[in-house]
């Protein structure tokens, strides 16, 4: 008779997770690297959130359909679970819910059930600063205020983007139009495209 494994069980959404077999422990390394920034440029405690549950959404998957490769984006299947079942958000963007809706009708998937397996970011921020020991205050302000503007610039480019195909089906643009996002600076009173003027601040070492 085969034995089954008890995992330990902890007060970490994550760490249950990860000794639970769900997802590699060799997560953690990736974590601490892009959470500490000391060797690749650090992300968000949001975005690392994001990128676990897209993790996790695709070993959901794979355990549905196991000898089926996917033909879409986790990162599709992500947002539109967050907006529909878990923000409830009466405005979802139309062709993220067509998107999210026909990969759930043509896999049969169950998103009340993979909504409801999401992290939260606050367990990806208990597991960060008191499993892992890891905190952000290593970067120094000068490293980390352009990476947030950054983060922060390709966001609204993201949900920018949207609008603005629709206004170019719709002879409202042109098709070279490109959203560009700039900022008054202080010094000389010139408007600079925001990548611009955060290379200008790293430059001289913050803000």
């Amino acid at each position: 008779m085969e034995k089954k494994s008890v995992s330990t069980v902890t007060n970490c959404h994550i760490c249950n997770i990860l000794n639970n077999g769900i997802l590699d422990k060799s997560i953690n390394g990736w974590l601490i690297d892009h959470y500490s920034g000391e060797h690749i440029e650090p992300l968000s405690i949001a975005a690392l959130t994001n990128r676990f549950n897209e993790q996790l959404l695709q070993y959901y998957f794979l355990k549905k359909h196991p000898n089926i490769d996917s033909t879409f984006d986790f990162e599709v299947l992500r947002e539109y679970l967050q907006e529909v079942y878990l923000d409830n958000d009466d405005h979802v963007d139309s062709k993220l819910f067509f998107m999210g809706n026909s990969i759930i009708k043509h896999f049969e998937l169950d998103p009340i059930y993979l909504a409801t397996r999401l992290v939260a970011p606050h367990s990806m921020q208990h597991h960060l600063q008191n499993c892992l020991e890891i905190r952000q205050d290593k970067l120094s302000s000068e490293e980390s205020i352009p990476v947030k503007f950054l983060q922060a610039t390709e966001f609204a480019h993201k949900i920018l983007q949207s609008p603005l195909d629709v206004a170019i089906n719709n002879g409202l643009a042109s098709v070279d139009t490109q959203i560009v996002i700039y900022v008054k600076d202080m010094e000389t009173g010139e408007m600079l495209p925001i990548k611009e003027w955060v290379m200008k601040i790293s430059k001289k070492g913050g803000i």
